[in-house]
């Protein structure tokens, strides 16, 4: 089993534990993603409830964690992080902004949570090949997935809440968010081009060690 260098979840699970695949080491592996599974859902958990002063709205730091869970996990792991939590919150553990449960779903916020599924996909994908090393792709990668997440909650307020008014839903649901969220992109692809580059060079350092001749004795 083989992990990209852009992908740091996998890699350092993989560093803690050789290649050569045992049942022993599997399951040790297995449940090593388990730990950061879990523990990525307690960060999305905690930055729900987080609000931070801003203009001309309070910033909730949730954005930033979805974006940064698929630089870290890469596209088919970082999406099943953000549907583990939405499970957790499905089944009633308190992981949402404000309440729990199946009908939460049906809240007006609900496409933004759908959204966090696609943003995190299209930062994974993007990741996984090794993009987000460059700041500026990073940036263009935040802004798309961003995107992602304004598209489904915008089109929930207006279909479910707003009776079909885009542009109040527009008004309600993106314009007070966007000053907010671009900071919220910009170091989002900041921390991924730096942990990507980290990532990057601890790979190479095994690879040039092999390359170089054994040394001999005078």
């Amino acid at each position: 089993m083989t992990f990209r260098s852009c992908n740091p979840a996998g890699v350092l699970v993989h560093k803690v534990l050789s290649a050569d695949a045992t049942e022993a080491k599997l399951l040790w592996q297995t449940l090593g993603f388990a730990l950061l599974f879990v523990s990525a859902t307690a960060l999305l958990a905690v930055s729900a409830h987080m609000k931070v002063p801003f203009y001309p709205v309070p910033m909730t730091l949730q954005p930033l964690a979805v974006l940064l869970v698929g630089a870290v996990f890469g596209a088919r792991a970082g999406v099943a992080v953000i549907l583990l939590y939405l499970a957790e919150g499905i089944i009633g553990l308190p992981v949402f902004a404000s309440g729990a449960g199946l009908a939460y779903l049906m809240d007006p916020t609900a496409g933004y949570l759908l959204g966090f599924v696609l943003a995190a996909g299209v930062v994974g994908y993007a990741a996984d090949r090794g993009w987000t090393r460059s700041l500026v792709k990073g940036v263009a990668v935040m802004t798309l997935a961003t995107a992602t997440i304004y598209l489904l909650g915008v089109a929930w307020l207006a279909t479910s809440v707003m009776g079909g008014d885009w542009l109040k839903a527009v008004q309600v649901g993106a314009i007070p968010f966007l000053l907010g969220d671009a900071l919220k992109i910009a170091i989002a692809a900041w921390l991924a081009s730096g942990l990507a580059r980290v990532v990057s060079r601890a790979n190479a350092l095994p690879q040039e060690a092999e390359q170089q001749p054994p040394a001999q004795n005078e």
